[in-house]
């Protein structure tokens, strides 16, 4: 609905714009549609026209006069653009307000979802340009009549500074349609407003950044199920092995395999070409698309992000950044409840609870074909009879008192099958 604008200049409510009078810069973005509009005027006939125009002004005044700038308008849609993140969602909220305590007439029920972004106020021709426009009018799309929603760059501006009254609700990570990079959703609350609504629209998908594989998995099916059950019995899994086994290839195949389990995401983060310890945690939030923060830290930032999210954060190459790694895995999990960790890496993070999981080369079957199977039990048997075990690791200078996965659910989940 909001990919191309209307080109005719904008004069609604008395104002009368040129371009100059744009705000530039740090801007919030805002857009809004009345949902089910066709219907509607299907249901009214000649007295939409009436409707919509009290709509417009309902609206319309609760923009201008929270300092808003009515850019353009198109049929019952609007796009508006203030200096202010504070006043932006002030003005949504008078605008539900003023449409929710309106007369209408004919016992009609006119809902309109809102959607808010702030990033970069740049001006082409006669419009703003680039995606913080378009990441504003998905969000909108995504909403649902009556609801008020904002990106994260939005929420972290306004969430110290807003009246008591108004309150976020976290709706988690979420692919908008059309566009690559996830983005975190909050759902504006107020009390006089509705609270309950349906999941977003036009999101797609599973959030994730994992790669496009080329090639498919063979082999190693038992290791997958192994790893996949010691995920669900512990938090924290390390895979270890040398260079070339294989531990990022598995790793990756685990977590594309626990896509639909993570509603908040399954995330890659590569460390290998990371050579400072220091930026470790803002490799991780920037692997998550979380946006910086100013005055807080980057741990800060992520235990703040992820402390309701249910979320498989995959670290790959751990070995030449250990302490830094296991510091901040350590605080994600103990700030994190739903979070899990999968690692990759030549050494232990030894931390208290991880469950390390070693990666045997791959091995050639016995035949010309070129298709590589491996033989876990074989590889994996220890001198007695009994299969090996994946063992938490817990006896590291770093560890700290307090319970750690059970020996009985460790040793069920991460035990090769019996023949």
């Amino acid at each position: 609905m909001y990919t191309q604008l209307l080109s005719s200049p904008a004069g609604i409510l008395g104002q009368d714009l040129t371009m100059s009078q744009l705000p530039t810069g740090t801007v919030t973005f805002l857009f809004t549609d009345i949902e089910g509009s066709t219907r509607l005027l299907e249901d009214l006939g000649d007295r939409y026209h009436s409707v919509n125009e009290d709509h417009l002004t309902l609206v319309g005044g609760a923009i201008t006069g929270a300092g808003g700038t009515v850019v353009r308008t198109e049929g019952d849609a609007f796009f508006a653009v203030f200096s202010s993140a504070i006043d932006a969602v002030g003005a949504a909220v008078e605008a539900q307000l003023r449409l929710g305590s309106h007369a209408w007439p004919d016992a009609v029920v006119l809902k309109v979802r809102m959607g808010l972004h702030t990033g970069l106020g740049t001006l082409g021709g006669e419009d703003y340009v680039g995606l913080d426009v378009n990441r504003a009018a998905r969000l909108a799309d995504a909403a649902h009549g009556g609801q008020i929603v904002v990106a994260e760059s939005t929420h972290a501006l306004v969430r110290e500074d807003l009246s008591e009254q108004i309150s976020f609700l976290d709706l988690g990570a979420h692919k908008l349609k059309d566009l690559s990079r996830t983005e975190s959703v909050y759902q504006v609350l107020h009390p006089l407003l509705p609270a309950e609504f349906p999941p977003l629209r036009y999101v797609e998908g599973f959030p994730n950044n994992l790669p496009v594989e080329l090639s498919s998995f063979l082999g190693r099916e038992e290791t997958l199920r192994g790893v996949q059950e010691a995920i669900d019995a512990s938090r924290l899994v390390t895979l270890i092995g040398p260079g070339g086994v294989g531990k990022t290839r598995l790793a990756l195949q685990v977590a594309a395999d626990r896509v639909e389990r993570h509603p908040d995401g399954v995330w890659l983060v590569e460390l290998a070409g990371l050579a400072d310890p220091d930026l470790v945690p803002q490799a991780v939030r920037s692997a998550l698309g979380i946006p910086e923060q100013p005055g807080r830290s980057a741990v800060a930032t992520l235990t703040g992000y992820l402390e309701r999210r249910d979320v498989l954060l995959a670290l790959d190459n751990c070995e030449h950044l250990i302490d830094a790694t296991a510091g901040l895995v350590e605080t994600v999990l103990a700030a994190s409840p739903r979070v899990r960790v999968l690692a990759t890496s030549r050494e232990l993070l030894n931390i208290r609870g991880e469950v390390t999981w070693p990666v045997p080369p791959m091995t050639l079957p016995p035949t010309d074909d070129a298709v590589v199977i491996e033989n876990p039990r074989r590889q994996w048997r220890s001198s007695s009879s009994e299969p090996a075990e994946a063992i938490p690791h817990s006896t590291s200078p770093r560890a700290t008192q307090g319970p750690s996965p059970t020996s009985a659910a460790i040793s069920m989940a991460c035990r090769w099958p019996s023949s």
